[in-house]
């Protein structure tokens, strides 16, 4: 299987516990994201990249590896949540995501979470993305 479906409650509560983090909404955005020091890098004429070209900036700000939890604009639409997958399962997410969905997975923000890192890797709706490191604010 591609991914499941995870239910937002676990998910918080997951997020919330391994971050060290409080989120106030249960289906959360990228506001719910926020570590003094994370620098958010424009990324140039984002509106003609694909989501090939989007997610290989993800592959080069940090590898990810383990379990993810996913969070994409239609996790917050009714009867969906957050996806969970492996990490090597990403890149057929994000080449699967359009003919399934029928958007394109970068099509407002996207959060990656790596709570086995404590990672959390966002692509903003403006053209940012950030690789948020809670492992260092942990001490882990």
């Amino acid at each position: 299987m591609l991914y499941q479906i995870e239910d937002w409650k676990t998910v918080k509560e997951n997020v919330q516990k391994t971050l060290n983090i409080k989120i106030s909404r249960e289906k959360f955005s990228v506001n719910a994201f926020d570590l003094p020091g994370t620098k958010m890098i424009k990324v140039p004429d984002f509106e003609n990249l694909s989501d090939d070209e989007l997610f290989q900036i993800l592959i080069n700000l940090h590898n990810l590896s383990g379990m993810l939890y996913v969070v994409t604009h239609i996790c917050h639409k009714d009867g969906f949540g957050p996806f969970l997958l492996e990490a090597n399962r990403l890149e057929g997410l994000v080449k699967n995501y359009v003919n399934i969905f029928q958007e394109t997975f970068f099509d407002t923000n996207a959060i990656i979470i790596s709570l086995n890192e404590k990672l959390v890797w966002m692509f903003h709706h403006s053209g940012f993305v950030g690789l948020f490191d809670y492992s260092k604010q942990l001490g882990t």
